[in-house]
C-alpha cells in the first residue's frame, strides 16, 4: 500500500496567503474604513492572488486553467483569511490590558492616509 501526497505548492501558498492577506489589507486600508470596505477588499485580493496561483499551477504544470479549481482556492484562501483576522490579529497583544493595540490595529496605523 502506497501513501502519496496531492497537495501542491500553490495549496500551500495559498494557505500562507490566507494569514498574509488581513496584514496585506491593513497596508492598504486606512483604519477609518467601514468593515464592509475592508471585508471587500479583502476577498477582492483573495481573489486576485486565487487566480494568479491557479493560473501559475496550470502554467508549471502544462494544463489547461480551471476556473473551478480557482473558485475553490479563492473560497478557502477567503474563510482562512477572515479567521485569521479575528481569530490572531485582532485580539489584543497584552490580555492584562484591553487599550492594548492589536496586530492587526498595528498594521493598519502604519497604512495609507
Amino acid at each position: 500500500m502506497e501513501i502519496v501526497s496531492s497537495v501542491s505548492l500553490a495549496d500551500i501558498l495559498m494557505m500562507v496567503l490566507g494569514v498574509v492577506l488581513p496584514l496585506i489589507n491593513g497596508f492598504v486600508t486606512k483604519q477609518s474604513l467601514a468593515p464592509a470596505t475592508k471585508g471587500t477588499i479583502l476577498a477582492g485580493l483573495a481573489l486576485v492572488a486565487a487566480v494568479l496561483t491557479e493560473y501559475l499551477d496550470a502554467l508549471l504544470a502544462e494544463q489547461p486553467f480551471d476556473i473551478g479549481q480557482s473558485l475553490l482556492r479563492w473560497g478557502s484562501v477567503f474563510v482562512v483569511a477572515v479567521a485569521s483576522y479575528f481569530g490572531i490579529l485582532s485580539r489584543p497583544l497584552d490580555r492584562n490590558d484591553s487599550e492594548s493595540a492589536s496586530i492587526a490595529s498595528i498594521v493598519a496605523a502604519r497604512g495609507v492616509k
